[in-house]
């Protein structure tokens, strides 16, 4: 995977990407971008539309649940009884080098891109679309942290190694990295358990899945009559 491009870095990280080709198969958009005034990463598919995202605070802890707006609306519903918004926590990076982390991984398998309608939004020039991995591999997209003083991708190894994708910055100044690689599709080891833990913490809570988002059903796995389907 060649380099795509990079953002001036000086301005805060925003990017709006997806993997494959919008006019065939392909995955949903995703945007990542970095806070104004504190050192905090959010990620988010754009689809679902401010019900789930990722946040990389810069206190150091990290979480991947529904957002604060989608539990006031099921609140307002009266569909929420309670219990955190989030189904992940975490707090250490991973070091790849002395000074280099990585603090969040996406992947896209191969397999699973498939030819959907995308939102008008979606179909933008500003959207950067990533070259899948090979048939029966995954594409991971990762994003790294790395001092302000560092040259942009002097750690990362060549040939057929991680390639920078996008480069910008947090509010401390410090550098992100959005680098792509490909590997053995292995994402959904262990993935389906995890989501069906999510599952029955919503049936714990007396949520049923017919009062959820269809979004966020859909990203769960949930089917209408209570169950947990896996991924999808």
């Amino acid at each position: 995977m060649r380099e795509r491009c990079t953002e001036p870095l000086g301005r805060p990280f925003e990017c709006w990407f997806g993997v494959g080709q919008p006019d065939g198969h392909h995955s949903m958009v995703w945007k990542i971008w970095a806070a104004r005034k504190t050192a905090d990463l959010y990620i988010a598919a754009r689809s679902m539309g401010g019900a789930m995202k990722a946040s990389l605070h810069a206190s150091g802890k990290r979480n991947v649940g529904l957002t604060s707006e989608y539990v006031r609306s099921l609140e307002s519903r009266q569909s929420w009884h309670g219990g955190s918004r989030h189904y992940d926590s975490w707090e250490a990076a991973t070091k790849l080098a002395p000074s280099l982390t990585l603090e969040f991984l996406l992947r896209f398998p191969t397999a699973q891109l498939r030819p959907f309608p995308l939102a008008q939004r979606d179909l933008a020039k500003k959207v950067v679309w990533l070259a899948p991995a090979p048939e029966g591999q995954v594409l991971e997209v990762g994003l790294l942290y790395a001092p302000s003083e560092s040259p942009v991708g002097t750690e990362l190894p060549t040939g057929g190694g991680p390639q920078v994708v996008l480069a910008g910055r947090l509010a401390d100044a410090r550098q992100v990295l959005l680098v792509g690689i490909p590997r053995p599709d292995r994402t959904f080891e262990g993935q389906a358990s995890k989501l069906r833990e999510v599952a029955e913490q919503f049936q714990q809570m007396g949520v049923p899945p017919s009062k959820l988002d269809d979004r966020i059903r859909l990203i769960l796995g949930f089917n209408l009559e209570g169950g947990a389907a896996g991924p999808m």
